[in-house]
């Protein structure tokens, strides 16, 4: 037997644990997040003082949904004090990944002073800052980043959102051209052309607005190959796996918690309903949570990338419900905390409701409407993330109204399926009649009233969501029938709806 000395031991661990993590970083590029994980997590056990090490471990458990162990494995990363930008940056987008924006802030402005001529540090502290609602650092930091790299166009993108322009102070001359002799990928040119757009809407420039989008929009769909057909399969496999019976709407699940799910098409006053239910005392906000489908998937044990596909959707029949519902309580708890009540945000949710309701039979769903033309319109103008397929049906004005008639009969499949388990709050009502609305929104989640709830704007917490900048704004009636400035382009989404019963105003 050789017996090493205590360098040669040293060094022999320290390249053991360098060859795990150059296997956990391999995996990882190939979308393997679990197996990077445990080559990941040997590095970090054999050598206990690499900041790095610590960084992947917590960017890979990220990318598993093991959102509190990745913020564990971030702050221990921290501690260590790491040196490089890119570490720090790895870090930001974990803590922001996490809804610890005000954390992910500070870790950006360390990676930007570490490396200052980064534009994409720049953007990812620009883009903490907005959430966190320091809107003039956000400002600062985008308008920063456009010096580094001009042709960084997501930029402008989120710069665009930051506030409402107006004739004489706007972007718009610089867009156009930029946009009219832009030659680069189909990604950034839609960044481009959403930027536009919003700063076109602002200045009540509707016609052109809506010609820019369609033509971003047109162009992104035909390289998608996406059909609304792969949709419809989904809704009609919810239905059928959940047909209309006691024995379907019982629950064996004893589970005690009682959260509250706020379900809805994206843009239509989730946010805003969020934050009112958020702003009391008891309740957490802990954002667009995707806990739920990543669950259904694992535990319907049906293989393949689709996140949820008609499969999927008649699997959910064998789940073990009561399982599901201890999974899910015990991964939000961990960010939760001690929070007597808690939101979760995802508007998707409702194609998990017969689920949800199953599985948590104390949970509170709340269901937000809006006029079906501006439900369509906010999502025809909202880029929503790339490649996510829970958005594909965005990219196309009737494909917008086929989904809104399909999620408008699949609330009614739920409502019949549960009467009085979820509760229906209207957009416009809110805004029209906001105190008698939160006063009965507060009321079926079984909370107390507190006036706090009507003074939502002073809520302080972070909001990640595209309407992050609305929110911290008492409410305001500008966007009710924002429809009616588009009534010519949306006449043959009109004609859709009213063909399929959906009343539409005229």
């Amino acid at each position: 037997m050789v017996w090493l000395t205590a360098t040669q031991g040293s060094q022999a661990i320290n390249s053991t644990a360098a060859e795990h993590f150059r296997n956990g970083i391999a995996k990882l590029e190939a979308g393997h997040a679990r197996d990077a994980i445990a080559e990941l997590q040997s590095a970090t056990r054999l050598d206990t003082g690499k900041a790095g090490y610590f960084a992947q471990l917590a960017r890979a458990l990220v990318m598993a949904g093991r959102t509190e162990q990745a913020v564990d494995a971030a702050c221990r990363a921290l501690e260590l004090k790491p040196a490089d930008a890119l570490s720090l940056d790895t870090l930001g987008v974990v803590f922001s990944h996490a809804g610890r924006h005000e954390l992910a802030a500070e870790t950006f402005r360390q990676a930007v002073q570490r490396n200052p001529q980064s534009a994409e540090f720049r953007h990812n502290l620009g883009a903490s800052l907005r959430f966190a609602g320091d809107l003039d650092g956000a400002r600062a930091a985008f308008d920063a980043a456009l010096q580094i790299d001009p042709r960084m166009h997501k930029v402008r993108y989120a710069r665009a959102h930051l506030r409402r322009y107006t004739e004489s102070d706007n972007h718009i001359a610089e867009l156009q051209q930029i946009f009219q002799e832009f030659n680069g990928t189909s990604a950034e040119r839609m960044y481009l052309g959403y930027a536009l757009a919003k700063e076109l809407e602002d200045c009540e420039h509707f016609a052109q607005a809506f010609a820019v989008l369609s033509d971003v929009n047109s162009s992104w769909k035909a390289q998608s190959n996406y059909d609304i057909s792969s949709d419809q399969r989904i809704f009609e496999a919810l239905v059928q796996a959940f047909p209309v019976s006691p024995q379907t709407a019982g629950s064996d699940s004893n589970i005690a918690e009682q959260p509250i799910f706020i379900v809805g098409l994206p843009r239509t006053g989730t946010t805003l309903t969020e934050r009112i239910v958020s702003s009391h005392q008891d309740v957490f906000a802990a954002g667009e949570l995707t806990h739920i489908p990543r669950l259904t998937r694992l535990m319907s044990g049906i293989k393949g990338p689709a996140a949820l596909d008609p499969a999927t959707a008649l699997a959910m029949t064998g789940i073990n419900a009561r399982e599901l519902g201890h999974h899910y309580i015990e991964a939000v708890r961990q960010q939760a905390g001690t929070a007597p009540r808690f939101v979760d945000k995802w508007p998707h949710n409702f194609l998990y409701a017969g689920l949800v309701l199953k599985a948590l039979p104390q949970a509170r769903i709340v269901c937000v409407r809006r006029n079906p033309l501006d439900s369509c319109l906010s999502n025809f103008r909202q880029l929503f993330a790339a490649g996510n397929p829970f958005y594909n049906y965005a990219y196309d004005l009737l494909d917008c109204g086929a989904y809104y008639l399909m999620f408008d009969r699949l609330m009614q499949h739920w409502d019949e399926l549960y009467p009085g388990r979820i509760h229906t709050l209207h957009y416009e009502q809110l805004v029209s009649n906001q105190e008698t609305q939160s006063r009965a929104l507060i009321d079926f989640c079984n909370l107390q009233w507190q006036d706090a709830c009507l003074q939502f704007e002073k809520n302080a917490a972070p909001v990640a969501t595209a309407s992050s900048v609305q929110v911290r704004e008492p409410i305001y009636t500008s966007a009710l029938a924002r429809w009616k400035n588009y009534r010519t382009e949306l006449e043959p989404l009109a004609a859709f709806f009213t063909a399929n019963g959906i009343e539409v105003e005229s």
